[in-house]
């Protein structure tokens, strides 16, 4: 198969259609938010916080080893893939089992217990789609997996108006996400094509996958406890409302979450051949990624920083206005994300994700410290200062290992032209308040990409290599 171009196809793919089930989302939650309430939506979210690194003990990264193995030779992928299927299987059914046991022993009323049982039913379905998924990625074949988020993302919001629209509330809801994620394993079988099949791989081969795999997985856990431990402090020591306000919130740095795995992603295949067999041309890749993400995040963070008000308002109703302090304060816990995207990807495709692993679960530590001081004195606000600090220090660990292991640093020399093409947007936003959400935004990205314009950048070193990168 043609080969040229495809990390540009794949980053196009990736981003149209994060775009597009960001947009559609953005509707659905519209409503999601507005049906719920501030107590609903803090049961709706706390339920999802609780069941989620369950989850991901369901996965604990083979997806990630996987891809990365089959990346670099691609004549073990039958016998890999046969082995993920085996421990996605017994994991799923471990992981569930252990979420029900949790969920019982902490004394959950009977409608907690119903709706976490079906997050089981959800996890068990997406261990059978995941190694369809594995194959469509080692593949860089990521304009199906594109098309398979994409549809994924149009089946789960018909489902959830057809609840809103019934009438139905939480339990529901999660109803909802079983069968999506039933309609997804279907869809991905028929998209991944021939993938070939080992038939039983024995249990030594698979558990020395597993052990390979113990440092993703342990990346993945703390990843997913880090990003929802707050949500699930926050209910201990304030009522559901305030849940559901941080909850709000919270859908903005949602938001750069996926914005950075879709910048992030396309680049992982290659990352993982280059860093053994060239890693000039690995940290030639690294440097003009992170550029990428600083020439989007920079501008993103700020705009919304600006229009955080009008876009809670229009987004969630009067009854979360309160909410866009805490969404301004959490567009800056965002930035990083989007940054440590690329190096991370980095770390992992160089055999180095056990310092990943390291990372994270130090910011779950610091992370729940911080919140048993601040969360009981200043509820959601507290959360996002803890949020902020961690998410910076977790980018300034990742780039001291890219820097020590890899021997170079991403540059950010050039990021003066984004900074001051920001300022100027900001300007112009500041100009604009309260001429309407979409006019503030359209003016602001006009006024971004006019700067960058009158900096040089469109002629600069910076969007040579990107169009480079791009094309290979």
């Amino acid at each position: 198969m043609d080969k040229t171009g495809r990390i540009g196809r794949n980053i196009t793919a990736q981003l149209l259609s994060q775009i597009g089930i960001k947009l559609l989302n953005i509707a659905v939650s519209l409503l999601l938010v507005r049906w719920l309430g501030p107590a609903r939506l803090g049961a709706y979210a706390y339920i999802s916080a609780f069941c989620y690194p369950f989850g991901a003990l369901g996965d604990v990264g083979l997806g990630s080893l996987a891809v990365r193995e089959i990346s670099r030779d691609p004549e073990v992928e039958a016998e890999t893939l046969g082995a993920v299927r085996r421990l996605y299987g017994s994991l799923a059914l471990l992981s569930t089992s252990a979420m029900l046991t949790v969920a019982v022993l902490t004394r959950h009323d009977i409608r907690t217990i119903a709706a976490i049982s079906l997050m089981g039913c959800v996890t068990l379905f997406t261990s059978i789609t995941a190694p369809y998924l594995v194959a469509m990625t080692a593949r860089e074949d990521l304009h199906r997996l594109s098309l398979h988020q994409s549809a994924g993302g149009l089946s789960g919001a018909a489902i959830t108006l057809g609840i809103l629209w019934a009438g139905g509330g939480v339990t529901a809801l999660f109803l909802g996400a079983v069968v999506s994620s039933l309609l997804a394993f279907f869809l991905a079988r028929a998209l991944a094509g021939n993938v070939p099949r080992h038939g039983d791989v024995p249990w030594p081969t698979c558990l020395a996958l597993l052990r390979k795999a113990i440092p993703f997985g342990l990346v993945l856990v703390g990843f997913t406890v880090y990003y929802r431990l707050d949500m699930i402090m926050l209910r201990w020591y304030w009522p559901a409302e305030e849940v559901g306000r941080y909850a709000a919130a919270y859908r903005f740095l949602d938001a750069m979450l996926v914005l950075g795995a879709a910048l992030g992603a396309p680049f992982y295949p290659r990352l993982a051949r280059l860093t053994t067999r060239d890693p000039s041309a690995a940290i030639t890749v690294l440097d003009t990624a992170y550029r990428m993400t600083l020439l989007i995040g920079i501008p993103l963070a700020t705009g919304a920083t600006l229009v955080a008000d009008s876009l809670t308002s229009n987004l969630f109703g009067t009854r979360f206005l309160d909410s866009a302090n805490l969404a301004r304060l959490l567009v800056w816990a965002g930035l990083p994300v989007l940054l440590v995207a690329v190096p991370s990807h980095a770390l992992n495709a160089a055999n180095r994700t056990w310092l990943m692993a390291y990372t994270y679960w130090l910011m779950v530590i610091v992370n729940f410290t911080a919140n048993l001081f601040l969360i009981p004195r200043w509820g959601a606000e507290g959360a996002c200062i803890s949020t902020i600090g961690c998410n910076w220090a977790i980018l300034g660990l990742v780039l001291w290992g890219t820097k020590k292991e890899l021997g170079a640093l991403p540059s950010t020399r050039t990021a003066w032209r984004y900074a001051l093409a920001s300022a100027g947007m900001a300007i112009m936003l500041h100009i604009a308040h309260g001429w309407g959400l979409g006019l503030e935004i359209l003016l602001g990205v006009g006024t971004y990409l006019t700067g960058l314009l009158f900096l040089g950048y469109w002629t600069s070193q910076d969007f040579q290599m990107l169009r480079e990168a791009l094309a290979s």
